[in-house]
């Protein structure tokens, strides 16, 4: 066993009791030391040596040595030891040479330790070296050699420690710093500085303390931990950098992790440095500061920087994969990373490798983020916290290319200050590609600048921007293929695509195949789901290549252009919104604005929307719009007319709905100018707040209404002329108010037309089979048909006056005059009163109010009242009707002069006819319309006599001429019903008591 000297400090060691060591330097047991052996510049202390090996050669070797007290230091100087010394000086310091040594400083007094040149610990093979500082001392050593061939270790507790360089494991050992307290200052650091296959390795571990370098190297099979176990730590680096894997074996890993503390680097951080090795830096917790971050700088191995947390701030640039190899960057949440200059992918400087940066989280901010600046490919995978540069790069010197793959988080890049771009361009066989999906959660890119997609000049390169979730915003604009590469070549391979749930919105425009202002390159636009909103212009050039599909979601723009190609926009399926243009179907006067040429169809899974302030226009000739499903939406549709005989420009609805409003007043207008326009609907929902069918006196407006529904506030056929018709075979049609001066001629369907207006025709009913039902609230035409299987309703309680010009009823047809009134004026015309009072005869059918003709069916349920009628040209015009006029008027029966009320003056009338045979006789006296005046029509009048007068209202005379026109005529009034005042229940009742008994005719 080891013994431990602790005797006095005199100077010598006397005995060989007192030796230090498992034997003594000679059997004798001579002093080992004294003041006499040796000269003081050429003095050597041996403790456990080697006899064979001994040499007067100036070093200190030694096994252990212990000071329990400040009064017992170990000293070696010039002079010979004498009296109380407190400091070791040496030129060279051989700890665990031949046996395991270990040296403490320690103790409770300061202790200044000095090695001129080399402190070396753990030299040989399977001995171990220690040297432990536990005291606030100092130590200074040129160089300090831990573990050669055999373990060296130092403990630093406290302490101050410098010297030019440290080097743990310069050989096959195995060496190990500790630093717990103190402060550690050494020009380089070299932590398994001789590395070699198959070596132990080494290890720096720092859990407290201050620890200052110009030069940190970590090569193959070593480590570097540093956190605040023992207290606060701090790491400076402040020369020519940090290397992690300088050197090394394949089979090799450099490693430095940080859980806390401070680390400083001046130069650069390096994470893979030609070395074949794999190199790994971890940042869980605390600070990292440095110009410039490598990860796999001109490396055969690999560089990996994983930071789980704490705070990374690059003062410079991060280049990952600068060299032939791979780099990789992954961050956690609670990180920060914060970046300068610009953040490169692979090849910022050097020829690139593969780079890959990982964010799962946490914050991320750069001047600019490049991929393949140089040859090699960079990937950037963001699945959840932010990103924010000034700009992202693919191929900046367009030699390679890169992959952005974002699936959760947020991306920022540029600023309303300072605005950003996202470039894409490449003169090889490389790919970029910018991915935005939410497959991880949220995830949104906002962009303050330009998307530009320039290309690549050979047939394999793609350019592309796919999003399949999340949201875009770009503030500017997008430009594919606006590039001439060497030789005018034009770029290639430029994508965009929006599927699934994608949402998109662009401030500016996106130019496709070219530059705002020119045809360039190729490029190509998908819309397959999500939405992309365009606030400018979608402008298509025609080059080879270039194309725009929309076959799902929404495509919004502000305007379409396809340069005259209406090919180059292919539109199977969505919707299409376009913001701030007319889009005209005429490729001859305004083609830049026709992206659809002269045609469209609408299929099943489309829908156009046309909106603020803006109209879609079918100008011509032989234009056509064909909606067989889908949803069309705009501010206008105006089909206009197509010269040519029988040429016509036509908009059909077969299904889908056409929505026609807006700040413009929402009007469909067929046919507007000179020419033939039509509007066919078999089917779907049209809805308009204006449907305007022949605007002017040249043009030759038709809606053919055969199916599906129509529902405006507004329609005008004929505007101002009767240029404009209607015809409808089925379907619903429902409108506000109604401008006739056309013609509407109905054979089936249900039409409701408000209050109709104007000099018009209208026909309803067919003479085959179905029914054809219109109402209206009034009207006012020139014209009305109503043929078999045609009801015309003027609705209850128009209170208005409804008049015609002509009516015919034919067949079965029916008009319904409900409670209102109507006047015929046919000034100039051949009286119609006979047809008139026909009509109403037919209609009235013995009392049901349900024949053909005129009828009411408000009458059907009020037996008191009918339908009278009279004809300004009646004997003393009893209605007081202007000439040429009838009036036909839901009333009470006996009202023979229509003014509302049965009285004297109706009786007068009707007495003086009394038992003749009238024609068209209502204000003779007929109010049962069988042709004759009789006591049956006087009943019917008694019956309502002063109905609606208060008894005071009566005139005697009236009750005397009634009473005695009774009595004369032996009438008997016994079996009326009761009227209904109860004035003249009572007068009746009086008169019946005198009267005399006559044959009623």
């Amino acid at each position: 066993m080891a013994q431990t000297y602790d005797g006095p400090n005199d100077g010598s060691f006397s005995v060989a009791a007192n030796w230090v060591g498992d034997e003594a330097p000679n059997s004798g047991g001579s002093p080992v030391v004294g003041p006499d052996e040796g000269s003081a510049s050429s003095m050597t202390v041996f403790l456990n040596y080697d006899a064979a090996s001994y040499t007067n050669n100036g070093e200190f070797s030694l096994l252990t040595i212990e000071s329990p007290s400040s009064t017992q230091n170990i000293t070696v100087s010039e002079d010979p030891f004498a009296g109380y010394v407190d400091s070791l000086q040496t030129n060279d310091f051989d700890l665990g040479k031949d046996g395991n040594g270990t040296f403490v400083q320690g103790g409770f007094s300061t202790s200044n330790n000095y090695i001129a040149n080399d402190m070396v610990l753990g030299g040989l093979t399977g001995v171990t070296g220690e040297y432990d500082l536990d005291t606030n001392g100092t130590l200074y050593a040129g160089g300090m050699f831990i573990g050669i061939n055999g373990t060296g270790i130092v403990r630093q507790n406290t302490g101050a420690v410098s010297g030019e360089t440290i080097a743990l494991a310069f050989g096959s050992g195995y060496g190990e710093y500790d630093l717990s307290g103190g402060t550690l200052n050494e020009t380089q650091i070299s932590v398994n500085a001789n590395w070699q296959a198959g070596d132990v390795g080494a290890e720096f571990n720092q859990t407290g303390g201050t620890s200052t370098t110009d030069t940190l190297i970590l090569y193959g099979n070593s480590s570097y931990t540093l956190n605040t176990t023992s207290g606060p730590s701090t790491l400076s680096v402040t020369g020519s950098g940090e290397y992690d894997g300088e050197s090394g074996t394949a089979t090799q890993t450099a490693t430095f992790t940080q859980t806390g503390g401070t680390h400083t680097v001046t130069g650069g951080l390096y994470v893979g440095y030609e070395a074949a090795c794999a190199s790994t830096f971890t940042l869980n917790s605390g600070s990292l500061t440095a110009d410039n971050e490598y990860v796999s700088y001109n490396s055969a191995g690999s560089g990996n920087f994983v930071q789980n947390g704490g705070v990374n701030t690059d003062s410079g640039m991060l280049d990952i994969a600068d060299g032939a190899f791979s780099g990789t960057y992954s961050i956690y949440p609670t990180a920060t990373l914060s970046v300068t200059g610009v953040i490169g992918l692979a090849g910022q400087t050097l020829d690139g490798g593969s780079a890959t940066f990982q964010q799962y989280g946490g914050t991320v901010s750069a001047s600019a983020l490049n991929f393949g600046y140089y040859y090699g490919t960079g990937q950037y995978i963001i699945s959840a916290g932010s990103l924010s540069v000034g700009s992202i790069s693919f191929s900046p010197a367009q030699v390679s290319g890169g992959e952005m793959i974002q699936s959760g988080g947020t991306v920022t890049v540029g600023s309303t200050a300072s605005p950003g771009s996202i470039v894409m361009n490449c003169f090889e066989d490389f790919s970029s590609e910018y991915s935005l999906s939410s497959a991880n959660g949220p995830s949104s890119l906002i962009l303050y600048g330009n998307m530009e997609l320039a290309g690549g000049n050979a047939p394999d390169t793609t350019m592309s921007f796919n999003q399949s979730g999340g949201t875009a915003q770009i503030n500017g604009n997008v430009f594919l293929g606006d590039t001439l590469f060497f030789g005018n070549t034009p770029s290639q391979g430029n994508s965009i695509s929006f599927t699934n749930s994608a949402s998109c919105t662009v401030t500016g425009s996106v130019y496709i195949g070219g530059s705002a202002s020119q045809a360039l390159g190729q490029g190509t636009l998908t819309v397959n789901g999500g939405s992309l909103t365009v606030d400018g212009a979608l402008q298509l050039w025609n080059t080879s290549g270039t194309s725009a599909t929309l076959s799902s979601g929404t495509l919004e723009v502000g305007s379409l252009n396809v340069n005259s190609n209406p090919s180059l926009f292919n539109w199977t399926g969505g919707t299409l919104h376009v913001t701030n243009q007319t889009i005209y179907f005429d490729t001859i006067t305004n083609d830049s604005n026709a992206p659809f040429g002269n045609s469209l169809t609408l299929g099943s899974t489309q829908s156009l929307i046309v909106y603020n302030g803006n109209i879609e226009r079918l100008d011509g000739p032989g234009s056509s719009v064909t909606q067989n499903a889908g949803n069309n939406i705009t501010n206008g549709l105006y089909v206009a007319g197509s010269n040519g005989a029988g040429t016509y420009n036509i908009y059909t609805l077969n299904s889908g709905a056409l929505t026609v409003n807006g700040n413009t007043g929402g009007i469909e207008q067929i046919g507007f100018n000179a020419g033939n326009a039509l509007f066919q609907q078999y089917g779907g929902t049209n809805t308009a707040q204006q449907l305007i069918v022949g605007l002017s006196s040249s043009s030759n407006g038709q809606f053919d209404l055969y199916g599906g529904s129509v529902n405006v506030t507004s329609l005008t056929l004929g505007y101002s002329s009767p240029a404009g018709s209607l015809y409808m075979t089925g379907g619903t049609l429902t409108a506000t108010t109604t401008t006739n001066n056309g013609s509407i001629q109905q054979t089936g369907g249900v039409a409701s037309l408000g209050k109709v207006n104007g000099t018009g025709a209208i026909q309803v009913g067919n003479f085959t089979s179905g029914s054809a039902h219109t109402t209206v609230v009034s009207i006012s035409q020139s014209t009305a048909i109503v043929v078999s299987n045609g009801l015309l309703t003027i609705s209850p309680n128009s209170g208005a006056a409804n008049t015609l010009d002509s009516l015919t009823i034919l067949g079965t047809g029916e008009l319904d005059l409900n409670n209102n009134h109507m006047y015929i004026d046919y000034a100039g015309e051949a009286d119609p009163i006979a047809q008139i009072a026909g009509y109403i005869r037919s209609g009235y059918n013995g009392g049901t109010w349900n024949g053909a003709g005129i009828i009411s069916t408000t009458a059907q349920s009020n037996p008191q009242y009918g339908i009278g009628y009279a004809d300004s040209a009646d004997p003393n015009n009893p209605a007081g009707l202007l000439s040429g006029t009838i009036e036909i008027m839901y009333t009470l029966l006996g009202d023979a002069n229509l003014d509302g009320k049965v009285n004297g003056t109706d009786f007068t009338l009707m007495a003086a006819n009394f038992n003749d045979a009238v024609t068209d006789g209502w204000d003779k006296g007929d109010f049962n319309y069988d042709g004759k005046v009789n006591g049956s029509d006087f009943v019917l009048l008694a019956e309502n006599f002063n109905q609606y007068a208060s008894q005071s209202d009566i005139a005697a005379a009236d009750l005397a001429a009634l009473d005695s026109f009774a009595a004369a005529n032996g009438i008997s009034l016994a079996n009326v019903p009761e009227p209904g005042t109860v004035g003249i229940v009572l007068v009746l009742a009086i008169a019946a008591r005198r009267r005399r008994k006559l044959h009623v005719i």
